[in-house]
C-alpha cells in the first residue's frame, strides 16, 4: 500500500518550471522575460534593485549566438558588478525618508534616493578641507560659541545669539540670530577659520557648497546675502574672488547651495570659503534675523560633490569603482554589441558612462559636457544641441559591429560611421575609465546590454530616460 501512495521525486528543474506559467502581462518566466528586454542579454535595473545575465556559461560566451544569449536568469548585483569603495563615513547618501546618512561599510555599493528614487550613485575622490563640519565644539547661548575652528563676524551695533545646535533630516545644523541697530559692516561666516588651511594654485577649480535658509528676517533686514571663494595669495592676502550673487534668499526653502571658482588667478596659494553679505553694508538698518547652516564643503572640484562629514580635520572620500562581472566583459569583449545607459545629473566634463582600458572608452561624454563619444579608431560624438548631462535625466547609448558604429543621446542626434571600438576592453567599468582617478560622477538607473548591433530605431527607444 506505501508503494502505491508515494511519489517519485521531482525531476530537476521541476520547481522552475512551475514558476514559469504565463503572467498577467501575456509573456513568461520572470521580469527579464518581458518582450522589452527581448534582444537584451543582461540587465541591471537599480531603481527596481534588479539584475540579470545571460544563462550562457562564461566560457561558451564568445560562440554563442545573440538568442543565446538573450536567454537570461536572475541574478545579484555582485554578480553584475565587482564594487569597490575603501571609504566609510565619508561616503553619504539620502535615505527612502529623505535622511541624510554616511553608514555604509567598506566596498558597500551607494544607493541614493536624493532625486526620489533609488539609483546607484558614482563619485570619484575628493577632500572635503573644511575641518569641522559637524558643529564640534558649538554651544548655544548669547553670544553662544561657534563652533571650533570657524570664525563669524556681524555687523557693527549688532549682537549674536546661537539658538541651536542639532541636526535636521541627518544635517548637522547651527542656527544662527543676529539682531541690533545697524551701524556699519556686513555679516561673515568663515566655517574655515584659519587663512591657510586650504592650499591652492593658480587655474584650479573649486567649489563651495552647504545647507543654508533664513529661517527668519524681520523687516526684511538680510541684504544680499551670498557663497563665496576667495582667492589668496602667499601673504595670505586676498587676490580674487568668486561669488553668486544673494544666493541665500528669505523666501528659500532648506537646499544645499554651491558656488564654483571655475579658475583661481595667478599667484593663488589659498582658497577660502565663507558665506558674506559682501560688500554691501548694513548701516542704518533694524536686524532681526536667524540663519541657519549645514555640512559646509570646499574641494577642488568644479562641482559639489557628496557630503565628505569631517570633525576636526580634512577628510578624503575615496573612488568608488564599479567594474563590471567577466560575464558582462565577455559580452563587450564580441565583435557586435550594443550598450544603453540611463541616469540623472552627470556632474563631470568628459566624464566615463562605460570604460574600457586605460585611454579609450566605449561610452563617454566629449570635453563640453553636452554630446556622447564612443572611442575606438577615432573618436566619434553624436550630435545636437541637448541639455547638459548635469541639468537633467538622460539616456545614452553606443554600438558596434564588424563594419560600423553608433553612437548617441537622448535629446540630441546620432553619431555613426564605419570605425572601429575601442580594442582595449579587457577590462570594463560603469562611470570609470580603466583604474584612473576620474568618475563619471552622478547617478545611475539602468544599464542594459545586448549582443548585437541594434537598430539604432531600438537603440533611442531604449535610451528615452525613465
Amino acid at each position: 500500500m506505501l508503494g502505491l501512495t508515494s511519489r517519485r521525486p521531482a525531476p530537476v528543474g521541476a520547481a522552475r518550471l512551475s514558476f514559469s506559467r504565463r503572467n498577467t502581462l501575456g509573456w513568461y518566466g520572470g521580469w527579464y522575460n518581458d518582450p522589452a528586454y527581448a534582444d537584451l542579454a543582461a540587465i541591471a535595473d537599480f531603481n527596481r534593485d534588479r539584475y540579470a545575465i545571460p544563462t550562457t556559461p562564461l566560457g561558451s560566451i564568445a560562440g554563442a549566438t545573440a538568442s543565446e544569449l538573450c536567454v537570461k536568469r536572475e541574478c545579484t548585483f555582485a554578480e553584475w558588478f565587482a564594487f569597490t569603495a575603501s571609504s566609510t563615513t565619508a561616503r553619504s547618501y539620502t535615505d527612502t525618508a529623505g535622511i541624510l546618512r554616511n553608514d555604509l561599510a567598506v566596498d558597500q555599493p551607494r544607493f541614493d534616493w536624493l532625486n526620489g528614487k533609488r539609483q546607484l550613485a558614482l563619485n570619484g575622490q575628493s577632500t572635503n578641507l573644511i575641518r569641522n563640519i559637524t558643529m564640534q565644539g558649538a554651544a548655544t547661548g548669547s553670544p553662544g560659541i561657534v563652533p571650533a575652528n570657524w570664525f563669524v563676524s556681524i555687523p557693527t551695533g549688532c549682537s549674536r545669539t546661537i539658538t541651536n545646535i542639532g541636526t535636521f533630516n541627518g544635517v548637522d545644523i547651527i542656527d544662527i540670530r543676529i539682531t541690533g541697530a545697524a551701524s556699519g559692516g556686513g555679516l561673515s561666516i568663515r566655517p574655515e577659520g584659519s587663512l591657510t588651511q586650504s592650499p591652492a594654485s593658480p587655474a584650479q577649480a573649486w567649489t563651495f557648497s552647504a545647507f543654508a535658509q533664513v529661517l527668519t528676517d524681520v523687516g526684511g533686514s538680510m541684504t544680499d546675502l551670498r557663497m563665496a571663494i576667495l582667492a589668496l595669495d602667499a601673504g595670505p592676502v586676498q587676490i580674487g574672488a568668486d561669488d553668486g550673487p544673494n544666493q541665500i534668499v528669505a523666501a528659500q526653502s532648506w537646499s544645499r547651495l554651491q558656488n564654483e571658482y571655475p579658475a583661481t588667478p595667478a599667484n593663488t596659494a589659498y582658497v577660502l570659503p565663507l558665506i558674506t553679505s559682501g560688500t554691501t553694508s548694513w548701516a542704518g538698518k533694524t536686524v532681526d534675523m536667524v540663519l541657519r547652516v549645514g555640512l559646509p564643503q570646499l574641494e577642488q572640484s568644479p562641482f559639489m560633490s557628496p557630503v565628505i562629514k569631517t570633525t576636526g580635520s580634512a577628510v578624503t572620500r575615496a573612488i568608488e569603482s564599479a567594474r563590471m562581472s567577466p560575464v558582462i566583459e565577455a559580452i563587450l569583449q564580441r565583435s557586435a554589441a550594443s550598450v544603453v545607459v540611463r541616469g540623472q545629473n552627470m556632474l563631470r566634463g568628459q566624464g566615463t558612462f562605460i570604460g574600457g582600458g586605460a585611454s579609450q572608452a566605449l561610452l563617454r561624454s566629449n570635453t563640453s559636457g553636452f554630446l556622447p563619444v564612443i572611442d575606438g579608431s577615432s573618436s566619434l560624438l553624436g550630435g545636437g544641441s541637448a541639455p547638459a548631462w548635469a541639468a537633467s535625466t538622460f539616456g545614452t547609448f553606443a554600438a558596434f559591429d564588424a563594419g560600423s558604429r553608433r553612437v548617441g543621446r537622448s535629446g540630441g542626434t546620432d553619431g555613426g560611421d564605419a570605425g572601429t571600438p575601442p580594442s582595449d576592453r579587457g577590462v570594463i567599468y560603469l562611470g570609470r575609465l580603466g583604474t584612473g582617478p576620474t568618475v563619471g560622477d552622478g547617478h545611475y538607473d539602468f544599464v542594459g546590454i545586448a549582443p548585437s548591433r541594434l537598430s539604432n530605431a531600438r537603440l533611442r527607444e531604449l535610451a528615452v530616460p525613465a
